[in-house]
């Protein structure tokens, strides 16, 4: 086991503290989670530059592991002096980052939803011509073979 303690020695308490540490401060690289002090310190906030999702290319950019296990930041924007860091935690999805960092981003660039597309043709029929219309307010589009 890679336990250093026995696990039964752990309160609920005990247990509950460092869940919550690693999924709200932990760093995530391939799978694996650090602790990096200082490092959970930067707020989230987009980059102003626009860009496609790229498999967290972007945050590998900036985060970078060591060999050693030291975690390297590097800005991913002009900072001045005397004001908050910010930093982009990657092409992320909401539920990502509420599920793992208990937060929903706002002006996320990598907002989207998850459709189960079998579950939305079994509603499709059944929507009224208002929802219908409400729905299109919202630019969302339907291929007109939904329809016929």
């Amino acid at each position: 086991s890679h336990w250093p303690f026995p696990i039964h020695n752990v309160s609920l308490e005990e247990y509950q503290w460092a869940a919550s540490i690693v999924s709200s401060r932990g760093l995530r690289f391939q799978g694996e989670v650090y602790l990096s002090p200082m490092a959970d310190m930067f707020n989230y906030s987009p980059q102003d530059t626009i860009r496609v999702a790229g498999n967290g290319e972007s945050f590998l950019r900036h985060h970078i592991l060591g060999s050693d296990g030291s975690i390297t930041i590097l800005s991913d924007r002009n900072a001045v002096k005397g004001t908050q860091l910010f930093e982009d935690y990657g092409d992320n999805t909401d539920d990502l980052y509420l599920k793992y960092h208990g937060f929903v981003a706002i002006g996320n660039p990598f907002t989207c939803v998850k459709i189960d597309v079998k579950k939305v043709l079994k509603v499709l029929p059944a929507l009224t011509a208002t929802q219908s219309q409400i729905l299109r307010l919202f630019d969302v589009r339907f291929h007109p073979a939904l329809f016929s």
